[in-house]
């Protein structure tokens, strides 16, 4: 019976611990993606940075010298995926180091009307793309 205690006792804590101890990478303070303008006329080029809020170094997902966002469009009260984040096999798809306080600038083409948003996918590592940051939403007549 003491053997038993000692197993459970042992399992709780271990889960506590795991559960306790662990860190989350997730910076206090976010990555933001602010938009050039909140109203476009369809074809259009929309001009967007990615800035970096934190205290910590992030990488952002990055296609050749490109910032690689999703473009996600509002569909029915949800917003569903325009155009993927999609790469070239002939560029290179290493995340771009961005140091606090630091921005990247860019742009996405848009040729068909409706209300959209841009997400830049970011994390505390090279290989490790955890989180998403939406820009504000914006529209295209």
């Amino acid at each position: 019976m003491n053997d038993m205690r000692g197993i459970t006792s042992s399992l709780l804590w271990g889960l506590l611990c795991l559960v306790g101890c662990t860190t989350s990478t997730r910076p206090s303070r976010s990555v933001e993606v602010p938009i050039e303008g909140a109203d476009f006329r369809a074809p259009t080029v929309v001009r967007f940075s990615v800035r970096n809020e934190t205290e910590n170094v992030v990488f952002v997902s990055r296609c050749g010298d490109h910032v690689l966002p999703s473009i996600e469009r509002l569909h029915a009260g949800t917003w569903e995926n325009a155009a993927a984040a999609i790469c070239p096999a002939n560029l290179l798809t290493v995340a771009a180091e961005l140091r606090p306080g630091d921005a990247l600038s860019d742009s996405v083409g848009i040729s068909e009307p409706g209300e959209y948003r841009l997400v830049v996918s970011y994390g505390a590592g090279v290989l490790r793309i955890l989180y998403s940051a939406p820009s504000a939403p914006f529209v295209v007549h």
